[in-house]
């Protein structure tokens, strides 16, 4: 009678290894497929080179970012390797090409900020157990190597259906790396990739916090995106990158019924904005469904908060005015200029039908925000103060057709700017340049004068960065942003604070 219950927890067993299908990366809630890993690791060593650091952490963190481990000496990067996610218990799946076993299985177990390491617990079956204790429970996992390969699954079975099914042939050596997830593994689950921060940051740029505006916007995109895929491609032989993002929107989303509404088009008022100090731009024509004014009524508890009692009818008023004239206006452009660390120039410039309107709502809440009044009226309104430390120095220019706002932090004045880029703005009509919903350029290493550890007297070869996002079909959108990898990394190296240079082997 003892076997019975022996019998009965066996099949159980069966059944449940049963039910739990193979995995398929087609059905995956995200698949990272790295199949030059070799590329990275050499652009990786040339960064370091590039900014005169020791390349070794640099590496190790593509080893974490990659395969989860501490280094790449383990791993064979010559072959392709994936990392994917699924649903269920222990959702974690590998693909790893080794080159050296032991010193792998010393290695692995890294995972993504905010997640608890994975950490081996025994052998069993042939198999190494790892475990991981994970806000939903502790999570355990296999891993088998067979013919060099690590295959990491939540059971042996799993591991030898992974091992029996090709899963990284067939890769496409011109691209990197790849990466797709769905939507809610985008919003829920952990980052594939943890991003290098910069080494020095960019002050903010604006009297008015954009993070709220931003915030509200990427939660929209996330909650609305069926599917996201991006790869990494390098574009020739001196660190060029492009990576591609292709989004697939949740149809009757938010943001599937915005995205239908946004058509490609090319620019009025990029060119007339950009000049030689130019060290940044964004230019677009987005259409709104009500987004702005949405914002503008969520926004103001804070924003009265904030303010406290400079929150009057008035101001009250004209907050929800700006808001809903952005969302009327129809192209927009912004550009930063930057001479040396406490001097920069930011202008704003809007097709706005009623430019006078927004002008005047634009001034109050410039003045309510920075505590610095305006004066003017009509169509031109200005203020001078400071800003913390800063002199500052804002007009406010509408014409028929375009409003342009320039906002000057150092000291520098601000009028003549506006009237040069309004007066070039009449002047101009037909559209230019490549046809998007939004893009961006970027000289980083005119960018990089903001820093204060850069010599003014330093020549620096210029470093353009290029954003440009279009929409090709109903419910996509699609982000292609292209970079040269080794000039921005000398560009920083030369901006960011000093540092003891550690010495390499």
């Amino acid at each position: 009678m003892r076997l019975i219950p022996a019998l009965v927890l066996s099949v159980a067993g069966a059944l449940a290894q049963a039910a739990d299908p193979a995995f398929d990366p087609a059905t995956a809630e995200a698949v990272l497929r790295i199949n030059d890993a070799r590329w990275v690791e050499r652009e990786a060593t040339r960064l370091a080179a590039a900014m005169g650091r020791d390349p070794a952490p640099l590496r190790a963190a593509v080893a974490g970012a990659l395969y989860h481990a501490r280094s790449l000496e383990g791993i064979d990067t010559a072959r392709p390797a994936l990392v994917a996610w699924r649903s269920g218990t222990s959702p974690m799946v590998a693909v790893i090409p080794l080159r050296d076993r032991r010193r792998f299985l010393d290695d692995f177990g890294v995972m993504p900020a905010g997640e608890a390491p994975l950490v081996r617990t025994g052998d069993r079956d042939g198999t190494t157990v790892w475990s991981q204790n994970h806000a939903q429970g502790l999570r355990e996992y296999r891993l088998l190597v067979v013919n060099d390969t690590a295959y990491l699954g939540r059971s042996l079975e799993d591991c030898r259906a992974l091992a029996a099914r090709p899963l990284v042939g067939g890769a496409d050596p011109t691209v990197a790396l790849t990466a797709t997830m769905t939507g809610a593994f985008l919003q829920d689950g952990p980052a594939l990739i943890d991003w290098p921060a910069a080494p020095w940051e960019v002050p903010r740029l604006l009297w008015l916090d954009t993070a709220g505006p931003l915030a509200s916007a990427a939660t929209a995109i996330s909650a609305g995106t069926k599917r996201l895929s991006w790869e990494c491609r390098p574009m020739g032989n001196d660190g060029e990158v492009r990576l591609t993002a292709r989004i697939e929107a949740l149809p009757e989303t938010p943001f599937a019924q915005w995205l239908a509404a946004q058509r490609d088009h090319a620019s009025r008022l990029s060119t007339p904005l950009q000049g030689e100090r130019t060290a940044a731009m964004l230019w677009g024509s987005l259409v709104w469904q009500g987004q702005a004014e949405a914002y503008a009524r969520d926004s103001t508890p804070a924003i009265r908060a904030a303010l406290g009692p400079a929150w009057i009818p008035a101001v009250a008023e004209a907050w929800t005015t700006w808001w809903a004239l952005w969302e009327r206006s129809n192209e927009a452009a912004w550009a930063l200029e930057v001479t040396d660390p406490g001097q920069r120039t930011i202008i704003t410039a809007l097709e706005q039908p009623r430019s006078a309107e927004h002008a005047a709502a634009w001034n109050v809440v410039a003045g309510a925000v920075t505590g610095i009044p305006g004066s003017g009226e009509g169509r031109a309104f200005q203020r001078n103060g400071r800003l913390a430390t800063t002199a500052f120095e804002q007009v406010l220019l509408a014409s028929d057709r375009h409003l342009v706002a320039v906002d000057v932090f150092g000291g520098q004045a601000a009028r003549p700017v506006a009237e040069a880029v309004s007066g070039r703005l009449a002047l101009t009509t037909t559209p230019s340049g490549q046809s998007g919903i939004l893009m961006g350029w970027c000289d980083v290493a005119r960018l990089a004068r903001l820093s204060p550890h850069l010599d003014a007297e330093i020549a620096l070869e210029p470093a353009p960065l290029t954003l440009a996002v279009t929409a090709p079909g109903l419910d996509q959108l699609e982000v292609v942003i292209a970079a040269p990898l080794r000039r921005v990394a000398t560009v920083l190296a030369r901006s960011s604070p000093p540092t003891q240079r550690v010495r390499t082997r």
